[in-house]
């Protein structure tokens, strides 16, 4: 089974050290690694920045063809068998350049390749199917693309079933009732759509059984609790069998092999803190733990199942040094054997790729490494290598260390910090990277963008705040109304951490971050002025009321809960007071903003409005919109202009090096992109004109 959710997420005192404990790193030479071309990290990005455009690569069931997401643009490549040790992919894009790919997908059979776009032309993310080609090569013809939902609507892809190879199950967002759903089976071949389930407002999820039958739902109730809850009929939802509170994870992942069971990762139950991996009989409701963190450390991380009969292959828990993974069947066990043995220091992931035959997609990175990719075939447990990332030179990348520290309140906060390559770890300027959200979390390894920044020698220090996902239920809830409060305080600990080991120059720091890491950074100005010299927002919320009151569909019921009730008089004032446009005039540092013009999630007017303001304040303030861009920037051009923007506002502002030359078209895009105060578009934007 295939679990897609419908909706669209975003995510002073002194500081205390921990009592004995210090940071040591070693002494560097204090010679600086060369200067690395900016383009070789944005090649990266996709490998290294975590976010709805995380790129795996993925395998034909047939074991042939590499599918892959580069810029936007779903690409193929031919796997050769002719005896050479390792083929470069020989990448051939099957998409056009008018169209911004996300997600992607072969169909069961490999035919086909579906996939969902953010288009130049206006309207929302949509699906697409593509035939797939019977050759790669240069003089091969690009296949045509058709569409198999309507323009102007948002739908995404929830499953395929497995026994009806030609139909894509798709949830098509209802005209009469915004923010919610249809459900459709689409034939690829043809495109008819046949509607299976109407719009619920209160289900955010449906579990696709391998006949294309839908089997359960679930339902986000007005108080934030959630009931699982069996699908009758195909389309009407029936009683619930699991109940989880609004504070608790409730999250379906598969249908286990056998009538009746649904794998859940939960951690449901007053006593339990950490989520776990738990088997649900959906007609009686009762649960069985299947697997938990064996160092009782952390939450469950990832389960993988097999692609043919929905049997739980392993799962994996991430205690800060990379992926700990743990099989559950013989050959899952074996296999896991042999990847130990041969990749010992590396971080795994696996995903299986195909139904007919025993293979799996490995791909092995370290923190200053960007992977390779192999075809591991587990039935004569060989490897074959597909991709090699790793032309950015590892002797020149800089290692990433976890650490942890203590806020004022006590609280153990988890964090990495990556000290640039070569210098002395004293007194160096500090980029201040917050992770989006907020119900995520950076992990240990190869981070594209934290290499950029420690090559043009800066400090990267990435704080897991209360609130991250992946500590257990107490860490993520101890954030619930905490934005600009408590969460914000664990950014500020750490930094004046960082200040008491003499590892941050206090006068050359900067807060940066995407989506709520934007929130972040643009608070951090607002709310602490003294301690940051510049900030970057990219796709942040400045004002939190016009933010959470633009929410449609049962995502609502979260925020309220976690961020604050918009809804009411006392909400409204709550979350006012933590809004960073609303608190503007205290803001003094220079702020750099970029969003897409095509942002479902936050709403580019939360950037307009904050360049307006303080613009009229007289503060140095930046602004770039791409308007042919979603919540995150894909294209290339548009990367590697942001970036050219980011590395000179960070040069300008704490001192560290920049590279000159720059392609043309990233000069001319930052021509296009840059906004200037006077033509500042207010249009749809509440309060600001």
């Amino acid at each position: 089974m295939q679990l897609v959710i419908v909706m669209l997420f975003l995510a002073m005192t002194q500081c205390q050290s921990i009592p004995g404990r210090s940071l040591n790193f070693r002494e560097g030479t204090n010679r600086q690694v060369p200067l690395i071309d900016r383009v070789f990290f944005v090649n990266r990005f996709s490998d290294g920045v975590k976010g709805e455009t995380e790129d795996t690569r993925k395998v034909s069931p047939d074991g042939h063809y590499l599918l892959g997401n580069m810029f936007g643009r779903i690409v193929i490549s031919q796997i050769k068998n002719d005896g050479l040790p390792f083929h470069q992919p020989d990448w051939q894009a099957i998409t056009p350049d008018s169209m911004t790919a996300t997600t992607y997908s072969w169909a069961r059979e490999g035919r086909y390749v579906i996939f969902e776009t953010y288009g130049k032309e206006g309207g929302g993310r949509r699906v697409h199917v593509v035939k797939a080609p019977q050759e790669v090569g240069e003089d091969s013809e690009k296949p045509k693309v058709r569409a198999l939902t309507p323009a102007g609507l948002e739908s995404s892809v929830i499953a395929m079933p497995r026994n009806t190879p030609e139909e894509v199950i798709v949830a098509i967002e209802n005209t009469g009732s915004v923010g919610n759903f249809d459900l459709y089976s689409i034939n690829l071949r043809t495109g008819n759509r046949t509607l299976e389930v109407e719009a619920n407002a209160q289900v955010d999820l449906l579990g696709v059984g391998p006949e294309g039958s839908v089997r359960m739902a679930r339902r986000q109730n007005h108080d934030g609790s959630i009931d699982l809850v069996r699908v009758e009929g195909g389309n009407k939802l029936g009683d619930g069998f699991y109940h989880c509170d609004w504070a608790e994870i409730c999250d379906p992942l598969s249908f286990a092999n056998g009538e009746g069971g649904l794998y859940v990762k939960s951690n449901k139950g007053g006593k339990r803190d950490l989520s776990a991996l738990f088997r649900v009989d959906m007609e009686t409701g009762r649960s069985r733990l299947v697997h938990q963190d064996p160092m009782n450390r952390v939450d469950l991380k990832d389960a993988v199942f097999s692609e043919r009969n929905g049997q739980l292959l392993a799962t994996a828990y991430d205690r800060g040094a990379g992926m700990q993974w743990y099989g559950h069947t013989p050959e899952m066990k074996e296999v896991l054997a042999f990847l130990r043995e041969k990749f010992p220091k590396g971080n795994i992931r696996l995903t299986p790729q195909s139904s007919r035959k025993w293979l799996t997609l490995v791909e092995v990175s370290g923190d200053v490494n960007a992977g390779k990719t192999y075809l591991l075939d587990g039935n004569s447990m060989t490897l074959k290598r597909l991709e090699d990332r790793t032309d950015l030179p590892s002797e020149h990348l800089a290692s990433m260390k976890k650490i942890e520290f203590e806020a004022r309140d006590g609280m153990e906060i988890p964090a990495y910090m990556t000290l640039p390559k070569g210098k002395h770890p004293k007194n160096l300027p500090v980029v201040v990277l917050i992770h989006g959200g907020p119900w995520a979390r950076d992990s240990w390894g190869f981070n594209a963008e934290v290499q950029f920044l420690a090559n043009r020698g800066y400090a990267v220090f990435q704080p897991n705040f209360r609130g991250s996902k992946g500590f257990g239920k107490q860490f993520l809830n101890s954030g619930n109304r905490e934005w600009g409060r408590a969460m914000q305080d664990d950014i500020t600990d750490g930094v004046r951490y960082l200040i008491e080991q003499d590892i941050a120059d206090p006068d050359r720091i900067c807060i940066m971050g995407k989506s709520y890491g934007g929130y972040a950074a643009m608070a951090g100005l607002a709310f602490m002025p003294d301690l940051y010299q510049c900030g970057i927002s990219v796709s942040g919320p400045s004002n939190l009321v016009t933010h959470l009151g633009s929410q449609e569909g049962v995502y609502r019921f979260k925020l309220r809960r976690r961020v604050g009730d918009v809804s009411t008089k006392r909400g409204r004032k709550a979350l006012r007071a933590v809004s960073p446009y609303l608190n503007a005039d205290q803001i003094e540092a220079p702020l750099l903003l970029a969003h897409g013009g095509k942002d479902s999630r936050v709403n580019k007017c939360e950037s307009a409005q904050m360049a307006h303001v303080l613009k009229e304040q007289g503060e140095i303030v930046e602004y770039l919109l791409a308007n042919d861009e979603g919540h995150t920037f894909q294209l290339k051009e548009n990367q590697v202009a942001l970036y050219t923007r980011i590395e000179a506002f960070l040069a300008d502002h704490l001192g560290g090096r920049y590279q000159k030359d720059m392609p043309d078209y990233a000069a001319e895009r930052i021509k296009e992109l840059t906004v200037e105060p006077n033509d500042l578009d207010s249009s749809g934007c509440p309060g600001f004109g």
